[in-house]
């Protein structure tokens, strides 16, 4: 069973109960071994127990086994999940500095646009003035031969 099946069969609290279950259980024998206390079921023969497998249990045992797995797998995509969370926490406020540098962008493409008009219209004003300079300048000399011939 795959972790996309397990969740699609299971409800979130089911599952939280059930890793609850497991948890509370590891806890147990953790402390039983701990203590140096066992459970009454583990002072019987092994032999016992081997002879006489319960397939239903061992099916449970399976069962559960597999859904240990799976939550563990759930886990760790909650785990992943609330890092990506965080990341995108940590990303909105730069969405409004990515807003702002479009704004200045486009405030610096008008202003060099409205520059490069401006050096046009410069360039244009003193091809004038030169045009017009040259005209003076001939008109004197002109007038300068004319009042030295007389």
């Amino acid at each position: 069973m795959t972790s996309a099946r397990a969740a699609a069969n299971y409800s979130t609290e089911e599952l939280e109960q059930q890793w609850a279950f497991l948890d509370s259980l590891v806890e147990r024998q953790a402390a039983s071994l701990r203590s140096g206390v066992q459970d009454p079921e583990e002072d019987e023969p092994v032999a016992n127990v081997i002879a006489a497998p319960d397939e239903g249990l061992l099916r449970e045992l399976e069962a559960l086994r597999q859904n240990a797995r799976e939550l563990e797998s759930l886990r760790a995509t909650v785990l992943e999940l609330e890092v990506l969370r965080q990341k995108v926490r940590e990303l909105e406020p730069l969405q409004a500095d990515v807003r702002e540098l479009d704004s200045l962008r486009q405030r610096v493409q008008l202003l060099e646009q409205e520059r490069g008009e401006l050096l046009r219209r410069l360039q244009e004003a003193e091809l004038a003035r030169s045009e017009a300079s040259r005209r003076p300048a001939h008109r004197s000399l002109v007038s300068r031969l004319r009042r030295h011939r007389h």
